[in-house]
């Protein structure tokens, strides 16, 4: 589950558009110019991605399967939007179940915190 900031940041940005893919196959091509072909699984907030039955596409044509793959939103230069997804619609679903789901535990997780420190002596 997201907290309140990831949630936050996902509204602003196009972060949702590629929420909207998960569960679906696509390609992503990273800055070093490799990609990654692969069921999405995640997205956070901070467009890190992860991938279920992937494969690693290296420039000089080494292909490398892979059961999991998980990767860094910093790294990702293009993700490709599959054909059948009306995008407009994809954001607009992504926003709405955004604005209506309920905040994350996380703030309560965080109650009570450094009310006890262990007292060193000399």
């Amino acid at each position: 589950m997201q907290d309140v900031e990831e949630r936050q940041q996902s509204r602003r940005t196009l972060v949702c558009l590629l929420q909207a893919l998960e569960g679906r196959n696509t390609t992503i091509e990273l800055r070093n110019e490799t990609s990654i072909d692969g069921r999405v699984v995640h997205v956070d907030g901070m467009m890190n991605v992860a991938l279920a039955s992937a494969t690693f596409n290296t420039p000089d044509g080494t292909k490398l399967e892979l059961q999991d793959a998980f990767i860094q939103g910093r790294q990702i230069r293009y993700v490709h939007i599959p054909e059948d997804i009306d995008i407009m619609q994809a954001i607009r679903k992504q926003i709405s179940e955004l604005t209506t789901r309920k905040p994350s535990e996380a703030r309560r997780r965080t109650r009570g915190r450094g009310r006890s420190r262990a007292i060193r002596r000399h």
